[in-house]
């Protein structure tokens, strides 16, 4: 029986070796289905020298990327991928695929969506992050003013001669949920994973189809259980695995810092993914003044999932303080080890966590409440215990990879034979 050839395009690069946190998912659901179909996977700017067995890896680069990236350190120009969209075109001409799989909506890749209408090709979108709604939510926890004027490198640097403020971001951010927000209304078919984005899709293009698709995980997160339950007196070890966007929250999670040692708590808080150098710490910083307490911190940077797994797992809680999230992957990691939970209600975040049954669940921007969810937990030794265990088995019954792979092989085939029917 002959396969059906598929295109995706991955919003991160592929690798055999897929120790990368950011790449994680993407290899870890490709290597689920690679022997049901004939996989192409389309990534910009990856490295041509990491195939994976089973899949054709097509990796599309921009024209005068080095100037572009010159003009980047130089003077904070932002369209460093340039135009890409003549280049899909050919990648899909050539490959002519049976489907296109956009996952997200975040990348450039995903205005080839008229093309495949006009052309007739099959599509699917997955809905990641939904950028038309970060947009709205990006500066959550600051003042406008603030980030007009709040420079988020180093300024006149090695790596900068002019400074650049946080207010370029979050200009270009806008320009895309402009075009993100006109072309979501043409998409025929999602995947989506939350009640939150099934309700965005019907709303946003009411005659489209939604797949309800899983993610499979890093295999590292189903091998391994959390085993740190213990009585916690007034020491206290929490992990966050976030970004480098105000939307992210880090000013919320270091004011509760702030708010627990003030109240006679010894934190020390594990930041994967930040270092004290990146911006939103250091706006952080500069927002709270003396609340900042630098002492409570350790920042991982960026590091391999084995390095996350190792530290999540001499962790007491996990939080996560997002002011917008569609179903994050870091709480995923955390529930399926089966750590004790904190996360804000935000977006689609209620779909993978139930307050006070597979975790704890607080407002947006609430230091107060974050402060108070951990202290209640950590005072807590048999809540702890119950939403660990209760976390840990709706995650793996969530992320069962087999079941994943069926629903979106399903996906395909239903919006593959419609195509066919038609």
């Amino acid at each position: 029986m002959k396969k059906y050839k598929v295109l995706w395009f991955s919003p991160t690069d592929i690798a055999s070796n897929a120790s990368s946190q950011k790449r994680g998912w993407v290899n870890s659901l490709l290597n689920e289905i690679k022997e049901d179909i004939e996989l192409h996977v389309a990534v910009i700017e990856g490295v041509d020298n990491q195939p994976i067995e089973g899949v054709t890896k097509h990796v599309i680069k921009a024209r005068n990327r080095r100037l572009r990236q010159a003009l980047h350190l130089l003077y904070g120009h932002r369209n460093i991928e340039g135009n890409l969209i003549e280049s899909f075109k050919e990648l899909i001409d050539r490959i002519q695929p049976d489907l296109v799989h956009l996952h997200g909506s975040e990348k450039q890749y995903i205005q080839t969506v008229p093309y495949l209408n006009s052309r007739g090709i099959p599509h699917l979108v997955s809905l990641q992050g939904i950028v038309s709604i970060i947009s709205r939510k990006y500066i959550a926890g600051y003042s406008k003013r603030f980030v007009h004027t709040f420079i988020t490198h180093r300024g006149f640097s090695k790596s900068s001669i002019l400074p650049k403020t946080s207010a370029n971001i979050y200009a270009a951010l806008r320009r895309h949920a402009l075009v993100e927000d006109r072309i979501l209304q043409s998409v025929q078919n999602f995947a989506g994973r939350t009640e939150w984005d099934a309700s965005i899709a019907a709303l946003l293009s009411p005659k489209s189809n939604y797949y309800k698709v899983g993610r499979a995980m890093k295999a590292v997160y189903y091998e391994n259980h959390w085993d740190k339950l213990r009585v916690l007196d007034k020491e206290i070890t929490i992990h966050t695995t976030t970004g480098n966007s105000y939307y992210k929250g880090f000013e919320v999670i270091a004011e509760a810092a702030y708010l627990l040692q003030r109240s006679g708590f010894l934190v020390k808080w594990q930041i994967a993914g930040l270092t004290r150098k990146d911006w939103s710490v250091r706006a952080a910083k500069r927002k709270l003044k003396e609340r900042f307490n630098d002492s409570a911190f350790v920042f991982l940077g960026s590091i391999g999932a084995d390095e996350v797994l190792k530290n999540m797992k001499e962790a007491d809680i996990y939080v996560t303080a997002s002011h917008i999230e569609n179903s994050p992957n870091n709480l995923a990691e955390a529930q399926l080890l089966g750590m004790p939970c904190i996360a804000t209600d935000v977006g689609g975040t209620s779909s993978y966590l139930a307050n006070n049954e597979t975790g704890v669940l607080i407002p947006s921007a609430d230091p107060y409440r974050l402060a108070g969810a951990i202290k209640s937990l950590a005072e807590n030794f048999d809540l702890r215990e119950k939403l660990a265990n209760k976390s840990r088995l709706v995650a793996l019954e969530r992320h069962n990879k087999q079941a994943i792979k069926a629903s979106l092989l399903s996906a395909y085939k239903s919006i593959i034979d419609s195509k066919k029917n038609i």
